[in-house]
């Protein structure tokens, strides 16, 4: 949730800017068009992006808020209270085993359930087994503290074996074997299918670090395409059509960096719980 956060904190800043610029762009065709150098709807095309980055940007607005009332649900507290996130770094991809850690939480359960298994198995056979019970009895019948008199003692054993619930104990006892045998089964492939999804998020979180640089040189090409398309705008060697469709690359690009970078943060979150332990 706290990524869902950060990345709507970066969705509302792209947006922003976005809206930023075309008021900018807006501010200038409105100038040329009051000194007849811009048709009416060069001036009515940017009107419309601005209308558009307004509502893109309070969009951005309401999902933050969105999040944070989700957060206050999970946290307990007041609703209505709008969270902030702080910049952060994530740790790296690990170069550790690529084999599941037997100490993280669900495979310690699976293994403790298994244990009792064991113990259930080894119940049912005991309970079938002949009882041998051992017992003893001694009386005294004097009316002196010289213990001369009279003294009776019995001791005996007793022995029990139910043999028509031997068939009963087996079939409880087969029973259980195949319930171990299938959590074993179900535990083997937790742990290969573990090892599976370790290798894949580690590949994932290189191919977002590849996009991120990727991105993050297509923001910069694309702001600089802007720069020199604005230029030419006041000078009235380009169309409104051209600064617009520009302006509209580089939000794209930058959500898509921002993209780019939750992927690998959620990348490395999920491979951090992996390979807890």
């Amino acid at each position: 949730m706290f990524l869902i956060l950060f990345f709507s904190y970066q969705y509302q800043q792209v947006t922003a800017e976005a809206l930023r610029t075309v008021t900018a762009i807006y501010k200038l065709t409105n100038d040329r068009f009051n000194q007849g150098l811009m048709q009416k709807s060069d001036l009515l095309n940017v009107e419309v992006q601005v209308k558009s980055a307004e509502v893109q940007n309070k969009q951005a607005t309401s999902q933050i808020e969105n999040v944070s009332d989700q957060l206050s649900v999970l946290m307990n507290t007041p609703k209505g209270i709008v969270f902030k996130v702080m910049p952060y770094s994530l740790n790296q991809q690990k170069t550790g085993s690529d084999s599941v850690s037997l100490g993280r939480s669900d495979i310690m359960a699976m293994t403790a359930a298994l244990t009792s298994y064991d113990f259930a198995i080894k119940g049912t056979k005991m309970a079938w087994l002949p009882k041998l019970n051992a017992f003893g009895n001694y009386q005294l019948n004097d009316k002196s503290m010289s213990l001369s008199g009279a003294t009776s003692y019995m001791a005996g054993i007793q022995f029990s074996w139910d043999i028509f619930k031997g068939n009963q104990m087996k079939n409880k006892a087969t029973t259980q074997k195949f319930e171990k045998q299938k959590m074993q089964e179900q535990l083997s492939s937790q742990l290969e299918n573990g090892t599976v999804e370790i290798r894949k998020t580690k590949r994932t979180i290189q191919d977002a670090a590849y996009k991120i640089m990727q991105q993050k040189l297509a923001v910069s090409q694309a702001e600089e395409a802007l720069r020199i398309l604005q230029n030419r705008y006041s000078q009235g060697l380009v169309s409104t059509n051209d600064i617009l469709m520009s302006q509209t690359q580089v939000s794209q690009q930058k959500l898509l960096l921002a993209q780019a970078s939750f992927e690998q943060n959620s990348a490395i979150n999920y491979l951090d719980f992996l390979t807890s332990k």
